[in-house]
Protein backbone atom coordinates (compact mmCIF):
# COMPACT_ATOMS: atom_id res chain seq x y z
CA UNK A 1 0.00 0.00 0.00
CA UNK A 2 1.46 4.11 -0.09
CA UNK A 3 2.03 6.38 1.94
CA UNK A 4 -1.69 7.88 1.48
CA UNK A 5 -3.54 4.41 2.49
CA UNK A 6 -5.28 4.71 5.79
CA UNK A 7 -4.07 0.98 6.94
CA UNK A 8 0.01 2.35 6.49
CA UNK A 9 1.89 4.35 8.98
CA UNK A 10 5.33 5.54 9.36
CA UNK A 11 7.39 5.03 12.79
CA UNK A 12 9.79 7.70 14.03
CA UNK A 13 12.39 5.72 16.03
CA UNK A 14 14.12 8.18 18.64
CA UNK A 15 17.95 6.95 19.23
CA UNK A 16 19.76 10.08 19.88
CA UNK A 17 20.29 9.79 23.51
CA UNK A 18 23.84 10.42 25.75
CA UNK A 19 23.06 6.85 27.75
CA UNK A 20 24.60 9.26 30.54
CA UNK A 21 22.68 7.57 33.09
CA UNK A 22 23.45 4.45 32.23
CA UNK A 23 26.66 4.76 32.65
CA UNK A 24 28.21 3.53 29.50
CA UNK A 25 29.79 6.66 28.26
CA UNK A 26 27.99 6.02 24.53
CA UNK A 27 24.42 6.54 23.14
CA UNK A 28 22.54 3.93 24.43
CA UNK A 29 20.32 3.10 21.42
CA UNK A 30 23.82 1.30 20.78
CA UNK A 31 24.16 -0.57 23.65
CA UNK A 32 24.16 -4.18 23.12
CA UNK A 33 21.86 -6.13 25.30
CA UNK A 34 21.24 -10.37 23.43
CA UNK A 35 23.80 -10.24 20.96
CA UNK A 36 21.95 -7.30 19.41
CA UNK A 37 22.25 -2.94 19.77
CA UNK A 38 19.03 -1.96 21.89
CA UNK A 39 17.60 0.39 18.69
CA UNK A 40 17.41 -3.45 16.80
CA UNK A 41 15.36 -4.82 18.22
CA UNK A 42 12.41 -2.08 18.12
CA UNK A 43 13.55 -2.39 14.49
CA UNK A 44 12.95 -5.70 14.29
CA UNK A 45 9.27 -5.59 15.73
CA UNK A 46 8.57 -1.97 13.30
CA UNK A 47 9.33 -5.33 10.72
CA UNK A 48 7.21 -7.96 11.73
CA UNK A 49 4.61 -4.80 12.05
CA UNK A 50 1.88 -5.04 9.44
CA UNK A 51 0.84 -1.25 9.44
CA UNK A 52 3.98 -0.27 9.68
CA UNK A 53 5.58 0.51 6.01
CA UNK A 54 8.63 2.77 6.89
CA UNK A 55 11.07 3.85 9.50
CA UNK A 56 12.83 7.11 10.33
CA UNK A 57 15.71 7.20 12.38
CA UNK A 58 16.31 9.92 14.33
CA UNK A 59 20.09 9.22 15.79
CA UNK A 60 22.80 11.89 17.41
CA UNK A 61 24.84 12.96 14.53
CA UNK A 62 27.89 11.45 15.34
CA UNK A 63 26.33 8.16 15.45
CA UNK A 64 24.67 8.26 11.73
CA UNK A 65 27.22 6.16 10.39
CA UNK A 66 27.12 3.33 12.79
CA UNK A 67 23.63 3.30 12.97
CA UNK A 68 23.59 3.24 9.72
CA UNK A 69 25.16 0.35 9.74
CA UNK A 70 23.18 -1.62 12.42
CA UNK A 71 20.12 -0.92 10.11
CA UNK A 72 21.48 -2.71 7.16
CA UNK A 73 21.83 -5.84 8.98
CA UNK A 74 18.38 -5.17 11.15
CA UNK A 75 15.72 -3.75 9.02
CA UNK A 76 13.91 -3.67 5.40
CA UNK A 77 11.88 -0.49 6.61
CA UNK A 78 14.09 2.32 7.19
CA UNK A 79 14.27 5.17 4.68
CA UNK A 80 15.89 7.57 6.54
CA UNK A 81 18.20 8.26 8.99
CA UNK A 82 18.74 11.97 10.72
CA UNK A 83 20.25 14.08 12.94
CA UNK A 84 18.75 14.87 16.21
CA UNK A 85 18.66 18.13 18.22
CA UNK A 86 19.50 18.69 21.71
CA UNK A 87 16.61 17.74 23.11
CA UNK A 88 14.18 15.41 22.71
CA UNK A 89 11.12 17.76 21.13
CA UNK A 90 14.29 18.91 18.83
CA UNK A 91 14.48 15.32 18.18
CA UNK A 92 11.33 14.81 17.64
CA UNK A 93 10.71 18.01 15.29
CA UNK A 94 13.88 16.90 13.17
CA UNK A 95 11.91 13.09 12.83
CA UNK A 96 8.95 15.10 11.59
CA UNK A 97 10.41 17.10 8.88
CA UNK A 98 12.10 14.12 7.70
CA UNK A 99 8.38 12.50 7.53
CA UNK A 100 7.36 15.66 5.96
CA UNK A 101 9.87 15.34 2.73
CA UNK A 102 8.23 11.98 2.01
CA UNK A 103 4.95 13.58 1.13
CA UNK A 104 2.68 11.77 3.72
CA UNK A 105 -1.49 12.57 3.16
CA UNK A 106 -3.27 14.38 5.93
CA UNK A 107 -4.31 11.22 7.31
CA UNK A 108 -1.23 9.11 7.39
CA UNK A 109 -0.83 7.44 10.82
CA UNK A 110 3.36 9.02 12.64
CA UNK A 111 4.30 6.98 15.33
CA UNK A 112 6.97 7.88 17.46
CA UNK A 113 9.19 5.72 20.08
CA UNK A 114 12.16 4.99 21.93
CA UNK A 115 14.86 2.98 21.07
CA UNK A 116 15.55 2.50 24.83
CA UNK A 117 12.43 0.41 24.87
CA UNK A 118 13.85 -2.45 23.42
CA UNK A 119 10.69 -4.88 24.44
CA UNK A 120 8.23 -3.27 22.55
CA UNK A 121 5.87 -5.68 20.84
CA UNK A 122 3.76 -6.10 17.73
CA UNK A 123 0.60 -6.41 19.48
CA UNK A 124 1.19 -3.10 21.35
CA UNK A 125 2.25 -0.83 18.11
CA UNK A 126 -0.72 -1.99 15.85
CA UNK A 127 -3.45 -1.24 18.61
CA UNK A 128 -1.16 2.29 19.32
CA UNK A 129 -1.53 2.72 15.45
CA UNK A 130 -5.12 1.70 14.99
CA UNK A 131 -6.03 3.69 18.07
CA UNK A 132 -4.54 6.74 16.74
CA UNK A 133 -6.55 7.13 13.30
CA UNK A 134 -8.79 9.65 14.80
CA UNK A 135 -6.29 11.80 16.00
CA UNK A 136 -3.95 10.29 18.37
CA UNK A 137 -3.43 7.71 20.91
CA UNK A 138 -0.52 6.74 23.38
CA UNK A 139 -0.31 3.48 25.74
CA UNK A 140 -0.12 4.03 29.33
CA UNK A 141 -0.50 2.02 32.87
CA UNK A 142 -2.10 2.72 35.73
CA UNK A 143 -0.13 3.13 38.73
CA UNK A 144 -1.51 4.14 41.93
CA UNK A 145 -0.11 7.36 44.15
CA UNK A 146 -0.80 9.26 46.92
CA UNK A 147 -0.28 13.12 47.61
CA UNK A 148 1.89 13.69 50.64
CA UNK A 149 2.55 16.78 52.87
CA UNK A 150 5.90 17.04 55.28
CA UNK A 151 6.28 13.50 54.76
CA UNK A 152 2.72 12.63 55.78
CA UNK A 153 0.17 11.26 52.96
CA UNK A 154 -2.34 13.56 52.55
CA UNK A 155 -5.63 12.33 51.34
CA UNK A 156 -6.71 9.08 49.62
CA UNK A 157 -4.14 7.48 47.49
CA UNK A 158 -5.87 7.88 43.31
CA UNK A 159 -4.69 5.90 40.43
CA UNK A 160 -2.59 7.84 37.61
CA UNK A 161 -1.33 6.88 34.32
CA UNK A 162 2.42 6.34 33.22
CA UNK A 163 2.99 7.20 29.92
CA UNK A 164 4.85 4.45 27.00
CA UNK A 165 5.95 4.76 23.65
CA UNK A 166 4.82 4.41 20.99
CA UNK A 167 2.21 7.66 20.84
CA UNK A 168 1.37 8.04 17.20
CA UNK A 169 -0.79 10.77 15.48
CA UNK A 170 -2.68 11.87 12.55
CA UNK A 171 0.12 13.88 10.21
CA UNK A 172 -2.10 16.25 10.06
CA UNK A 173 -2.54 17.31 13.62
CA UNK A 174 1.40 16.53 14.50
CA UNK A 175 2.13 19.57 12.02
CA UNK A 176 0.05 21.95 13.67
CA UNK A 177 0.99 20.88 16.91
CA UNK A 178 4.67 20.98 16.53
CA UNK A 179 3.76 24.55 14.51
CA UNK A 180 2.22 26.12 17.48
CA UNK A 181 4.79 25.01 20.00
CA UNK A 182 7.54 26.61 17.57
CA UNK A 183 5.49 29.94 17.82
CA UNK A 184 4.91 29.55 21.49
CA UNK A 185 8.91 28.82 22.23
CA UNK A 186 7.43 25.13 24.19
CA UNK A 187 9.45 22.07 23.96
CA UNK A 188 7.41 18.98 25.10
CA UNK A 189 8.67 16.33 27.76
CA UNK A 190 7.31 14.17 24.96
CA UNK A 191 4.86 14.18 21.70
CA UNK A 192 1.62 13.46 23.48
CA UNK A 193 2.53 17.01 25.64
CA UNK A 194 3.27 18.67 22.28
CA UNK A 195 -0.23 17.70 20.81
CA UNK A 196 -2.24 17.37 24.27
CA UNK A 197 -1.71 21.30 24.58
CA UNK A 198 -3.36 22.26 21.48
CA UNK A 199 -6.61 20.42 22.67
CA UNK A 200 -6.93 17.26 20.94
CA UNK A 201 -8.31 14.62 22.81
CA UNK A 202 -5.47 10.95 22.81
CA UNK A 203 -6.56 7.60 23.36
CA UNK A 204 -4.92 5.95 25.86
CA UNK A 205 -4.67 2.43 24.95
CA UNK A 206 -3.68 -0.44 27.64
CA UNK A 207 0.40 -0.46 27.86
CA UNK A 208 2.08 -3.31 28.68
CA UNK A 209 4.52 -4.00 31.43
CA UNK A 210 6.97 -5.52 29.33
CA UNK A 211 7.74 -2.38 27.43
CA UNK A 212 10.50 -1.33 29.37
CA UNK A 213 12.45 1.74 28.66
CA UNK A 214 16.43 1.49 30.08
CA UNK A 215 17.45 4.34 31.88
CA UNK A 216 19.91 2.83 34.32
CA UNK A 217 22.45 -0.09 34.01
CA UNK A 218 19.50 -2.47 36.34
CA UNK A 219 17.20 -1.71 33.56
CA UNK A 220 19.60 -2.93 30.76
CA UNK A 221 20.14 -6.00 32.97
CA UNK A 222 16.26 -6.33 32.90
CA UNK A 223 15.75 -6.57 29.56
CA UNK A 224 18.27 -8.99 28.86
CA UNK A 225 16.90 -11.50 31.43
CA UNK A 226 13.54 -11.20 29.75
CA UNK A 227 15.53 -11.90 26.20
CA UNK A 228 16.84 -15.04 27.90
Amino acid sequence: MGIGSAAMATMVLLAAGSGQRVGAGVNKALLEVGGRPLLAWSLRTFDASPSVERVVVVARAEDVSTIREIIAGSSTKVVAVTAGGPTRHQSEQRGLTTVAELAPQASHVVGFHDAARPLVSVDLVERVLDAAREGGAWPALPIQVVRASDGRVDGEPFVALRAQTPQAFRYDVLVDAFARAAVDGFEGTDTAATVQRCGVALEAVEGDPANLKVTIAADLAEVERRLI
